[in-house]
């Protein structure tokens, strides 16, 4: 068997692992999370601007963001905590998703204010946040 043909085979066999690593992340810049789920996410400081790091759902204490989905509850609709740890004030975008229906709409979010915790709320069922555009900016 030609070399070309192993390295299919083996990028076939190993391609549901890739995905599963990268489960919690649409492209670079961006986190998804689930009704649910709590991340840890670390970044990259360079002045105000951020690259994301590392995504966990191990709980630490270090991490600069705490991102927690509130459980899938169709009456009381969609809630999200944001923990920044960072010493300037937290923007970044929010996309909704509702994955059963494939729709999606950009959502307004607060800023999130340095060493504090924000909670976003919406009235309807959300199963899947994309968020992304983090960024830093003074008090």
């Amino acid at each position: 068997m030609p070399m070309k043909k192993y390295v299919a085979a083996i990028a076939f066999v190993l391609a549901p692992f890739f995905l599963l690593a990268q489960g919690n992340s649409e492209k670079s810049g961006t986190v998804l999370i689930h009704p649910g789920e709590t991340f840890y996410v670390y970044f990259q400081r360079a002045g105000d601007s951020l690259t994301i790091s590392r995504v966990s759902k191990d709980a630490d204490k270090a991490a600069q963001l705490i991102l927690k989905m509130g459980p899938l509850k169709e009456i009381h609709g969609t809630m999200l905590q944001v923990e920044n740890k960072f010493d300037k004030n937290l923007y970044y975008k929010a996309e909704m998703r509702l994955l059963s229906k494939n729709k999606r709409a950009n959502t307004s979010v607060a800023p999130v204010i340095a060493g504090k915790l924000s909670f976003e709320s919406w009235p309807h069922v959300i199963e899947e946040l994309a968020l992304s555009g983090f960024e830093l900016r003074d008090k």
